[in-house]
């Protein structure tokens, strides 16, 4: 499990952005409980920690200076390190993956071979797991 600083680089004060979209969808998910989430937090946070981030909805509809964010998913931590470390890279590799079935099994079997698949690089992974999550049924 590696927690990731999702801080931002230039500070304020909690000036928020147009609401932010979770990159993907988490089973778990606090979309839909946002508006009771967000009544019950102070109107000022300075830091945000979540342990158990899954699709972020709370944390991209708060849009904190500083947040410290986990999960127990280690594939899920790559997601986040490699959307902030490399956003650019994990583009271009999500722009090669195709919408058909066969390519879809493919991806998915990265895994299946141990070896093969740590040989990949982080944002391979993470490009994966973006890919699987919103072309799965």
């Amino acid at each position: 499990m590696r927690a990731v600083n999702v801080a931002k680089k230039s500070p304020r004060l909690m000036k928020k952005n147009k609401p932010a979209a979770p990159v993907l969808k988490w089973a778990g998910g606090k979309r839909q409980l946002l508006d009771a989430l967000i009544s019950l937090l102070p109107d000022n946070i300075t830091v945000y920690c979540e342990p158990f981030v899954g699709g972020g909805a709370l944390l991209f509809n708060l849009q904190p200076q500083t947040a410290f964010i986990n999960d127990i998913n280690v594939e899920l931590m790559g997601v986040y390190g490699a959307i902030k470390d490399n956003a650019e890279a994990l583009i271009a590799v999500l722009k090669t993956f195709r919408n058909e079935a066969d390519y879809f099994y493919a991806i998915r079997d990265w895994d299946r071979d141990k070896t093969a698949y740590e040989a990949r690089t982080a944002v391979e992974k993470a490009a994966r797991i973006l890919y699987l999550n919103k072309t799965c049924i």
